[in-house]
């Protein structure tokens, strides 16, 4: 059995993995999340219904978007890329 996190654990990454993480995955991920939210939120705009089956779609969306912003800062603050 390995300590970890309950979804996943990424403290055995290399500090290439690490950095491409810092500087490509999570920010694109940020910029394809807002853009995808943005669409879903002016497509909910065009009727009742389609706010209602956009809804769980933008709360997914708002909730990978703060997890991926999150992740960004605590790269900044722990500088965890130049410690690896």
């Amino acid at each position: 059995m390995m300590a970890g996190y309950p979804a996943s654990t990424f403290r055995w990454r290399t500090a290439v993995e690490a950095r491409h993480a810092e500087e490509v995955r999570y920010p694109t991920g940020v910029d394809l999340l807002q853009d995808l939210l943005r669409t879903a939120t002016a497509s909910s705009r065009a009727s009742r219904e389609s706010a209602l089956k956009l809804e769980s779609t933008q709360f997914r969306y708002r909730n990978t978007l703060k997890s991926f912003e999150g992740m960004i800062d605590n790269f900044s603050r722990s500088h965890i890329t130049s410690r690896k």
